[in-house]
């Protein structure tokens, strides 16, 4: 477990990150009002529907077979204390054997499918992994995303059956620049510190 000494009462959880821009925040909650992003990434964090539970499992299954001997964590929780007592608390998918982190996204979305066949990472996903790329001072993560399709079976049961995925490398060059697949994104490490200001 990553950790350090936690002294606060105001949390960061990286599932809500996001980057602030010098015309708003950017984030799945897109909005140039930062406070209502503040407001909206508190409540990510409600019960999560039992089929999205199953869909989120089953991918994070698949990409653990993925990994195979590549893999070193699974779930691992990260806790330490920034400065100004911000508590960071969060969970990353998988560490792989060279210490990078891997994070998992499942969806049924064909928005989200566009977005994936054209290379594009979703705002909140890329928020995500950065943080925990900062906050484990790591320059290369992953973000595995999955495309699925539901297939009801008998007795109101229910399966997913994974169409497409693709598997996205995210760096952090010197100047702090984040990269996707060598194409930059937009967004710098200060970007999303300064969201974290925001907290």
């Amino acid at each position: 477990m990553v950790e350090r000494k936690l002294v606060s009462d105001k949390k960061i959880y990286p599932s809500g990150s996001a980057f602030l821009m010098p015309d708003g925040v950017a984030t799945k909650y897109n909005s140039g009002c930062p406070r209502f992003v503040v407001l909206s990434v508190g409540s990510v964090r409600k019960e999560i529907h039992p089929i999205y539970a199953k869909l989120g499992a089953v991918h994070e299954d698949w990409y653990a077979e993925q990994l195979g001997g590549r893999l070193k964590h699974r779930e691992l929780p990260v806790k330490f204390a920034l400065q100004d007592g911000i508590e960071v608390s969060g969970r990353i998918d998988f560490v792989d054997m060279d210490g990078d982190p891997h994070e998992t996204k499942a969806t049924m979305s064909k928005n989200a499918l566009y977005d994936m066949r054209k290379g594009k990472v979703q705002i909140g996903h890329l928020a995500q992994l950065v943080g925990y790329m900062i906050y484990t001072e790591r320059t290369k993560g992953y973000i595995a995303v999955g495309f699925y399709k539901h297939v009801p079976l008998p007795d109101h049961m229910y399966n997913f059956e994974r169409k497409e995925t693709r598997v996205f490398t995210i760096t952090i060059n010197e100047d702090g620049d984040i990269l996707a697949d060598e194409q930059h994104t937009g967004y710098n490490t200060l970007h999303h510190m300064r969201f974290t200001k925001l907290i």
